[in-house]
């Protein structure tokens, strides 16, 4: 069995014709939206998805060529910035097409989902800098499939957190072993000595990324980095 696949475009879907499309799929109870360019029928290009998985075409412009279909569909991306989390297979379609699956109905003006920047500092003391997500989880789901998911939502070593201020566009998270080198005196560059004395003393330890950026939007002044 396929997935269901609606055409509700008033459209129609010829096989052979260049089209491009914005489709509404709804997997496992979550929903998502994808624009796209194919000359096949668009049932054909989603036969391989299972039958949990529902796809409605919501619109579906037809075109002569296939430059008008591609002219078409980076117009389409260009407007619609919007929020895309999925990275190659990792996403709600099997078959493929993840990267351009968005987390918010972008072409009916749905804002994305809030995001905060982690600046994480790793037991080398080397900072990696990611985008996250404050109240919507794109990747837990996928976390059996793929080992590296769980480093989206997570730092994979002990780690503290560490913060300026008030501040809701980042959080710092730094490794408790880079931080005991420097309390040390092992490690001269990054923080201070006394600055990590201080966070081993005071702060507190991260599991989640997104419980950490709720304890400093709740908590601004508990939280510190010098």
């Amino acid at each position: 069995m396929v997935a269901e696949i609606i055409n509700a475009s008033g459209e129609p879907d010829i096989d052979g014709e260049y089209k491009t499309y914005d489709l509404l799929i709804e997997h496992e109870g979550t929903c998502y939206w994808k624009f796209g360019m194919t000359r096949r029928r668009i049932c054909r290009r989603f036969a391989g998805e299972p039958i949990t998985t529902r796809i409605t075409i919501r619109q579906l412009w037809r075109h002569k060529t296939e430059a008008k279909a591609l002219i078409h569909e980076n117009s389409l991306f260009r407007r619609h910035k919007g929020d895309r989390p999925f990275i190659g297979k990792m996403g709600p379609l099997i078959g493929g097409g993840n990267t351009e699956v968005y987390s918010h109905d972008v072409l009916n003006g749905e804002d994305p989902p809030h995001t905060f920047k982690v600046v994480c500092i790793n037991p080398e003391g080397l900072r990696d800098i990611f985008l996250c997500y404050s109240d919507f989880d794109p990747y837990s789901r996928w976390e059996t499939q793929y080992d590296w998911v769980a480093g989206l939502n997570g730092p994979s070593f002990d780690a503290y957190l560490l913060t300026e201020k008030s501040d809701d566009s980042k959080i710092t998270v730094c490794s408790s072993e880079y931080l005991e080198e420097v309390a040390s005196g092992k490690v001269l560059t990054g923080l201070s000595k006394r600055a990590a004395e201080q966070a081993l003393e005071e702060a507190s330890l991260v599991f989640s990324f997104a419980d950490s950026y709720r304890e400093i939007t709740t908590r601004p002044t508990s939280l510190w980095l010098p």
